[in-house]
């Protein structure tokens, strides 16, 4: 309801507009009738030229006028969803049935049974198009959730540039999409053409019905063109009137799946582009964490190759360093400098291919170990990558099959994390509390294997964890 409440107060004009159409169409619609009346029963059967000459135009313009007020409300309707159509469409069947019941009340029950034997005789296809409709939505959750998990983990994505891997996922899905609306639209066009095919014999069925059993056997000329003119224009509305509803009911489902999402912030980017990385300076940095607080960063110059401990407090903002780093916050004031060259002016695609990092907490998506760590490149140490990130026994337990957050602990999901980290081969490997979900033994042999692996890499690590401090070059600490 409160849907309907927010549609209308959007989209209140358009109703208006359609409506009033909807209603010079129904009164136009009466005066086409009475003009074709006169023009055949006293025009064309008694050859008055005076009268055919006085209603020819003036029907001939109705007609044209209609048919723009049909094409104007069908636009708007159509394009302001089907909520408005549907009242337009009912408008339509009360103004044409009234026209036939005032021609004769036998034509207007006739039409009116016509309506049930149209259901009776379209039933089967549309329980085929319900069936299309159903997998329609089956595969547009599957694009849904492909795109939701895709955009929870935008972060992830951005950081370890697996834009192709992920926009090649997602168009797969909208092509299983595309295929089971295509499907649903041939049934649906295929149904429109029965219907079609009915309007065309129901205004003659009608018209022998009634002079076959009523006592109506002379009808005028005027009254059957009228009766084979309006009777197909009420079917052909409670079709469109039936068909909307469908359309409204099979709609609830997507209605309930939508979410809202915030307009995502663009991303600023500098000019400058890196391949490598010899030095990282950090001066007078202080990262805006919240209205009430800046987080100060102590002054800091890396080497390639240096291997970095960072240790603080919990909660203290460790974590925001990094982010702002990877250009995933600009929120800051002081120096950083990659190279000489502030971190402002860099490429984010450049920053985003020199560092790479392990999250907390981080997600997998739904499809292979292989795929997860690999996000769509190719990497010959994959079998090495599984070893240094200990995943030899996931692996074996899912090997071809596909994971998800649900079947995984947070230690198995933090090291493919890992191992997806390491597979970007980046020149800095930032770890950020990556392995807290895992004991502290097999936090440190991944560690000395990383080291071990990596010894001409850059590593900056966040523990809260002393054990593996040792095999660190330094440490810095964040108050």
């Amino acid at each position: 309801m409160n849907s309907l409440k927010i549609f209308f107060k959007n989209n209140y004009f358009n109703t208006i507009i359609v409506l009033i159409l909807s209603l010079i169409t129904g009164f136009f619609s009466f005066i086409l009738s009475e003009k074709l009346k006169i023009f055949f029963n006293t025009g064309i059967m008694n050859n008055d030229v005076q009268t055919i000459q006085n209603n020819i135009f003036i029907i001939f313009f109705l007609f044209i006028f209609m048919f723009i007020l049909n094409i104007s409300s069908s636009r708007v309707s159509s394009f302001y969803t089907s909520i408005i159509f549907m009242v337009s469409r009912l408008i339509e069947m009360i103004i044409y049935l009234y026209i036939i019941f005032k021609i004769s009340f036998y034509a207007g029950l006739f039409s009116l049974i016509a309506i049930p034997l149209t259901l009776l005789f379209t039933i089967g296809i549309k329980k085929k198009m319900a069936d299309y409709q159903m997998k329609m939505l089956e595969k547009s959750r599957e694009l849904s959730s492909s795109t939701i998990e895709s955009l929870d983990s935008i972060k992830n994505i951005k950081v370890k540039n697996a834009y192709d891997y992920f926009l090649n996922k997602i168009e797969k899905k909208n092509i299983n999409l595309t295929n089971a609306v295509v499907k649903s639209a041939i049934a649906e066009n295929y149904w429109q053409y029965m219907n079609g095919l009915i309007n065309s014999i129901v205004p003659i069925l009608v018209i022998y019905l009634i002079m076959k059993f009523t006592n109506i056997i002379n009808i005028s000329t005027g009254n059957i063109i009228i009766l084979y003119s309006f009777i197909p224009l009420f079917l052909s509305s409670f079709k469109g009137f039936y068909s909307l509803i469908m359309q409204f009911f099979s709609s609830k489902p997507f209605l309930k799946s939508i979410k809202e999402y915030d307009i995502l912030k663009r991303e600023t980017s500098g000019n400058t582009k890196l391949n490598t990385f010899e030095e990282l300076t950090v001066k007078d940095l202080k990262i805006n964490i919240n209205s009430e607080r800046d987080l100060k960063i102590p002054d800091m110059k890396i080497k390639k190759g240096e291997k970095i401990f960072i240790s603080g407090e919990s909660g203290i903002g460790k974590s925001s360093f990094f982010n702002v780093l990877l250009k995933l916050n600009s929120n800051y004031d002081g120096s950083i400098k990659i190279n000489g060259i502030e971190l402002k002016d860099i490429s984010n695609e450049s920053i985003r291919k020199l560092f790479g990092i392990s999250f907390q907490n981080a997600a997998v998506f739904s499809d292979t170990i292989e795929n997860n760590i690999l996000l769509g490149k190719s990497n010959k140490k994959l079998e090495n990558l599984i070893k240094i990130s200990q995943l030899e026994d996931v692996l074996k337990r899912n090997n071809s099959k596909k994971i998800n957050n649900n079947i995984l602990s947070g230690g198995e999901k933090s090291r493919i994390n890992i191992a997806q980290n390491l597979a970007n081969e980046p020149e800095i490997i930032m770890i950020d509390e990556s392995l807290t979900s895992v004991d502290e033994k097999m936090e440190y042999s991944i560690f000395e294997n990383i080291v071990n692996n990596f010894k001409d890499k850059t590593i900056l690590c966040i523990s809260h964890r002393n054990s593996s401090k040792d095999m660190f070059d330094k440490e810095i600490k964040i108050f």
